[in-house]
C-alpha cells in the first residue's frame, strides 16, 4: 500500500539548498491499516509497561550580555482579527517600541509603534517590556520583522483563515532538559499556533526565571503565536507580601481587551474556524464574578456556523484520576461547567497535574455524548517531576492516562473532524502514544437540545462505547448508512500488540536473542488439522467471497476503500482504486478467488469489511518460499469496535493454510512486532503549480512560482537513445534483467516470465514500463517502471484529480540509474502525472536527492508472517515492492 506517512503525521518536502525551497506539509495523508488494523479493547489505557527515563536537571543559562537596546525574549500572540502583538524586552528604556515588517527578508514595507511597561518586585526591576500590534496581516503568510530598529531579523507565520489548522498544546513547561525536548518536538510538528494552559516559566517569585524562560522559548514563540493562560506558578506568592500576577500580566499580554474582558487572566479569540476560551483558575469564577459574567456573554456570541469548533483552556483540571491535585478544580467546575456544556464546548485542555490524561465526552461527572472531551496535559517538562500515582480502578470516563513528559497536537481538519495526538518524549524522539479522531458537536443533535444554560444530565454512554467509540451500531432493521456519527479512536501501542503477541511473528522481546534460528517460526500444520469452517463473525454479519472480475463488486470495494481505508488529514484527497487497478493487484498468475474476502451486513448486504491475499514466490536469503502477500485490510470506520480486524486476519490465514502456504508478507504504517525493515517515501513534483494550487504543497517564503517551476522543469523528451515503451516481446529480456538484479537483495520476489507479463508489461491507467534497447545490438539493457494510483481532489473549484506515479522496479546495467530515472520522470510528466513517488528501497537512494525528490516524514514497515530474520535489514537491502 503506498503511503507518505505513519500514524498520520504530515508529509513534507525538504529544503533543496541551491533553490532555497521548502515545501511544507503535503496534504495527502494515508492511513496504512493492512494487517496492522487495531484490536479494540474496552479498558482504560495506561502504559504500565513503559519504563520512564530519569528526571532531567534545570537548564543552565550562561551570562550572555547584549547591547542595551537589542530586543530580547521576543514572542508573538494574536491581537484580534488579522493582527499580531509582538512583545520583546530591552535593557534600555529609550529604545523605540517600533516593529518594521514585510513579506520579504530585509524589505520592510510597514511599521507600527506600540507601548512599553515595566515592573519591580522585591529587589528585581524588569527591563523595558515592549508591546506592539502589527497589521492588518494576510492569513497563512510569512512576515519578516525587526524590533526596535535594530537586532536580528525574525520571521513569523500567521495562522490560516480556514481549516485545516494545527494547534500545538503543552502545559507546565518549566525550564528543564525535558522542557527543551518538548520544545524541540513541537518545532517539528509544523503547527500554526501554540496553546499553553498555564505554568509557563515556573518563576514563582524568582523574577530572573522569567528572563531565562523568554530566552528559551524565543525561537518558537517569535515564529508562531503563543496563546497562554496563567497557572499557579505564574503567581507571586510570598507570605506578608501582596500576591498577584504582576510579572505574567506585564510580559504576556493576551487579547483580553479585544475580547471584551476586563482582565488579562481570561479572554477569548478566534482562529480559522475555532473559538477558543482561555479561563483563569486563580481569579474569581463563581456565578457572581466578573469572569463568570464575561464567559456567559462571550459564549452567547459564538456563531457555530462561523466557528464550528469550541475549545476551552484553564490550568486546574476538572476531570482527574491522578492523586495529584485531586479535587482542586471542583469549585470552578461546579460554577462554570454548565456554561461550557450549554454552549457545546468540544474540547477542554488543562495542566497542573504533571501527567497526561484524556477522557470520553463527559459532563457532570459522567460520560455524556453531549459533553466535552477533557485533556490534562501538564507534562511539558516541569522541574517538580511527574505525578505517577493514579486512582484505581480508573473512572469509567477515563480513556488514556500516563505519567510521562510530552506535548499534544490538535489538527482540525474541517468543520466536523479533528485529529488529536499526544506525543511522549522518549529517547529524544516524539513518540505518538495516544491518538483519536474527534467529531464536533455541531454534527450531533446535542446543540439543538439546549434551550437554557443549565440542563439535566443526559446520562452516561453505554459501556460498549468506551475508548471514545461513541457511534452506535444499529440492528438489522437499520442499514449501515444510517449509523450514528463516528468518533474513531485508535488504541495505544501496547494494546495493539496484544493480538500480534498471539501470532507467529518476531517479537520485540526476542530482538537480541541470537540463539533463535532464522526461518519458519512454527512448522506447517497437517492440512487435515487446519480449521475447515470459517471463523465466527458477530451475528449481524456474514462472510462473502468477492468476485473482483465483477464490475459491481469492484465498485463496492472501491467505495469501501475510498471512504475507510486511506484518508488525508484534511479531507482534501481520496484514493481512486479503479477496477483495472484492483484486478491488476488481485489477479496475478495462480491467484485464489477465495482469498478475496469480504464481510457483509446480513440484512442490507452492504460490504463493510475487506481483506485479500495473493500468492507470491519470495526469496529470503537463498531460500525461495511460496508466501501470501496480504493487503487491503479495511473495516468500515463505524464498525471498528466490533473487533472484525483480528477475525479477518485469522480467516485469511486459515484460507492461505488450506493451500499449504505458511508464510506471508505485508506492510503497515505503524510499528508492530516486528519489522524486517522500515522504508521512507520520497516525492518529486512534476506539476508544482497544480500541487500548490490544490494545497498538496505550498511555496516556501523565499520562493516564487516562476522559480519553483524552473526548479522542477524537465526536458521535453527522454534523453537516453533507445528509450521506448516496453512491449510483450520484451518479457524474456526484462525477466532476465530483473532476476539478476533482485539477487542483490536479501528479501526479494522471484519473478518468472508469467509474473513479469502480469506485473510489468504496460496496462493503461495502471502500470507503465519502459526499456532501453541498444541501437547496435537491439538488446534490452535497462528498464524502469511505475504504477499509477490517482486521487480525487475534494471540493476544489478548478481541479478534480491528482495523478500520482509510484516507482516500481527499475534495472540499470548500461544506462546510469540517474539518467534512466530522469527519463522516467520525463515520460511521467508527458503523461500528465502531477507527482512521482518512490521508496528508498533497492538502489533508489542513488537517484532520489539528485533528481530533487523530497522525503516524507513517515515510514512504511515491512513484515514477514511466520518467518524470523535475525537482524533488521537496511531499506537498501530490500528488493520487494508491495502495493
Amino acid at each position: 500500500m503506498p503511503s507518505h506517512s505513519d500514524q498520520m503525521k504530515p508529509v513534507e518536502f525538504t529544503l533543496f539548498e541551491k533553490a532555497q525551497l521548502k515545501m511544507v506539509p503535503n496534504k495527502l495523508k494515508i492511513l496504512l491499516p493492512l494487517m496492522a488494523v487495531v484490536v479494540v479493547a474496552n479498558a482504560v489505557t495506561v502504559a504500565a509497561d513503559y519504563v520512564r527515563p530519569p528526571p532531567r536537571k534545570n537548564l543552565q543559562f550562561p551570562w550572555d550580555p547584549k547591547p542595551s537596546s537589542q530586543p530580547q525574549q521576543v514572542h508573538v500572540s494574536l491581537a484580534g482579527d488579522k493582527h499580531i502583538r509582538v512583545t520583546w524586552i530591552t535593557s534600555k528604556s529609550s529604545s523605540p517600541s517600533l516593529v518594521e515588517y514585510g513579506t520579504s527578508p530585509g524589505k520592510y514595507t510597514s511599521r507600527s509603534h506600540g507601548e512599553t511597561t515595566s515592573y519591580s518586585y522585591l529587589f528585581y526591576t524588569s527591563g523595558t517590556i515592549h508591546h506592539t500590534v502589527i497589521g492588518p496581516l494576510e492569513h497563512n503568510t510569512v512576515y519578516y520583522y525587526k524590533c526596535g530598529g535594530r537586532g536580528p531579523e525574525f520571521s513569523l507565520k500567521t495562522p490560516p483563515s480556514e481549516f485545516p489548522i494545527t494547534l500545538a498544546v503543552a502545559g507546565d513547561l518549566g525550564q528543564t532538559g525535558w522542557t527543551k525536548s518538548t520544545l524541540d518536538h513541537i518545532d517539528l510538528c509544523q503547527y500554526d499556533l501554540h496553546l499553553l494552559p498555564g505554568d509557563l516559566s515556573y518563576a514563582d517569585y524568582i523574577q530572573s526565571r522569567w528572563d531565562t524562560f523568554g530566552e528559551l522559548v524565543e525561537p518558537l514563540a517569535s515564529a508562531r503565536p503563543w496563546m497562554v493562560t496563567q497557572g499557579n506558578h505564574e503567581k507571586e506568592n510570598i507570605p506578608f507580601i501582596k500576591d498577584g500576577f504582576e510579572s505574567y500580566n506585564a510580559r504576556w499580554k493576551m487579547p483580553h481587551e479585544e475580547s471584551g474582558s476586563m482582565s488579562n487572566l481570561y479572554y477569548s479569540f478566534e482562529v480559522a474556524g475555532a473559538h477558543v476560551v482561555m479561563l483563569g483558575s486563580y481569579t474569581d469564577y463563581d456565578v457572581n464574578s466578573e469572569q463568570y459574567n464575561w464567559l456567559k456573554a462571550d459564549l452567547s456570541t459564538v456563531d457555530r456556523k462561523k466557528t464550528p469548533w469550541l475549545l476551552a483552556l484553564f490550568h486546574v483540571p476538572w476531570y482527574n484520576s491522578n492523586y495529584a491535585h485531586q479535587g482542586e478544580g471542583d469549585d470552578m467546575m461546579e460554577a462554570m461547567e454548565p456554561l461550557l456544556h450549554a454552549a457545546g464546548v468540544d474540547l477542554v485542555f488543562s495542566g497542573h497535574v504533571h501527567a497526561y490524561e484524556r477522557t470520553k465526552r463527559v459532563y457532570n461527572g459522567k460520560s455524556n455524548p453531549c459533553g466535552a472531551v477533557h485533556v490534562t496535559i501538564g507534562d511539558g517538562g516541569n522541574k517538580e517531576g511527574l505525578a505517577q500515582k493514579y486512582k484505581e480502578p480508573s473512572p469509567e470516563w477515563s480513556v488514556f492516562r500516563e505519567a510521562s513528559f510530552g506535548h499534544g497536537e490538535l489538527k482540525i481538519v474541517n468543520s466536523s473532524h479533528a485529529f488529536w495526538s499526544w506525543h511522549r518524549n522518549d529517547d529524544d524522539e516524539p513518540v505518538k502514544s495516544d491518538e483519536v479522531w474527534i467529531t464536533s458537536l455541531i454534527t450531533s443533535d446535542c446543540l439543538h437540545q439546549r434551550v437554557q444554560l443549565t440542563m439535566a444530565d443526559n446520562g452516561s454512554v453505554n459501556d460498549d462505547t468506551t475508548n471514545q467509540n461513541s457511534e452506535i451500531i444499529k440492528t438489522e432493521a437499520a442499514p449501515i448508512d444510517e449509523l450514528s456519527r463516528e468518533i474513531q479512536e485508535t488504541l495505544s501501542v501496547s494494546q495493539r500488540h496484544k493480538f500480534w503477541e498471539t501470532q507467529p511473528v518476531g517479537q520485540f522481546k526476542d530482538l537480541r536473542d541470537t540463539s533463535l534460528p532464522e526461518g519458519p517460526i512454527e512448522p506447517p500444520t497437517p492440512l487435515s488439522e487446519v480449521k475447515q469452517e470459517p471463523y465466527n463473525l458477530p451475528n449481524l454479519y456474514e462472510w462473502v467471497t468477492c468476485d473482483m472480475s465483477s464490475e459491481e463488486t469492484c465498485l463496492e470495494v472501491y467505495n469501501l476503500l475510498s471512504n475507510n481505508y486511506v484518508e488525508d488529514d484534511e479531507n482534501m484527497f481520496r484514493f481512486n482504486y479503479s477496477k483495472q487497478f484492483l484486478q491488476w493487484a488481485l489477479h496475478p498468475p495462480g491467484y485464489f478467488k477465495t482469498w478475496h474476502i469480504g464481510v457483509r451486513v446480513k440484512s442490507s448486504k452492504k460490504l463493510v469489511a475487506f481483506i485479500t491475499g495473493i500468492p507470491a514466490k519470495i526469496r529470503v536469503q537463498n531460500e525461495i518460499i511460496t508466501m501470501a502477500e496480504v493487503n487491503f485490510l479495511c473495516v468500515h470506520k463505524k464498525l471498528r469496535s466490533k473487533r472484525l480486524a483480528p477475525v479477518m486476519i485469522k480467516e485469511v490465514t486459515r484460507r492461505v493454510h488450506l493451500e499449504n502456504i505458511w508464510q506471508a508478507a505485508y506492510t503497515a504504517g505503524v510499528v508492530l512486532p516486528t519489522p524486517i525493515t522500515s522504508c521512507q517515501y520520497w516525492h518529486r513534483s512534476l506539476n508544482p503549480k497544480k500541487l500548490i494550487d490544490v494545497g498538496f504543497s505550498r511555496l516556501g517564503p523565499r520562493m516564487t512560482m516562476s522559480r519553483t517551476m524552473k526548479l522542477y522543469k524537465l526536458p521535453d523528451s527522454p534523453l537516453t537513445p533507445g528509450f521506448r515503451k516496453m512491449e510483450l516481446r520484451d518479457v524474456p529480456s526484462v525477466t532476465r534483467l530483473l532476476k539478476a538484479y533482485l539477487l542483490e537483495f536479501i528479501v526479494a520476489p522471484d519473478f518468472d516470465e508469467m509474473d513479469v507479463e502480469h506485473w510489468i508489461v504496460p496496462k493503461e491507467g495502471v502500470v507503465d514500463s519502459f526499456v532501453v534497447e541498444s541501437q547496435e545490438t537491439h538488446e534490452v539493457t535497462d528498464f524502469c517502471s511505475f504504477y499509477s494510483l490517482p486521487s480525487s481532489i475534494l471540493g476544489h473549484p478548478n481541479h478534480s484529480n491528482l495523478k500520482a506515479a509510484y516507482s516500481y522496479y527499475n534495472v540499470a546495467t548500461k544506462t546510469p540509474l540517474i539518467q534512466l530515472m530522469n527519463d522516467a520522470l520525463i515520460v511521467a510528466k508527458q503523461m500528465d502525472f502531477d507527482v512521482f513517488n518512490a521508496l528508498d528501497v533497492m538502489h533508489n537512494e542513488g537517484f532520489l536527492k539528485e533528481l530533487k525528490y523530497g522525503p516524507g516524514d513517515g515510514k512504511l514497515h515491512y513484515y514477514l508472517y511466520n518467518y524470523r530474520i535475525k537482524s533488521m535489514l537496511r531499506s537498501s537491502e530490500l528488493g520487494l515492492v508491495l502495493l
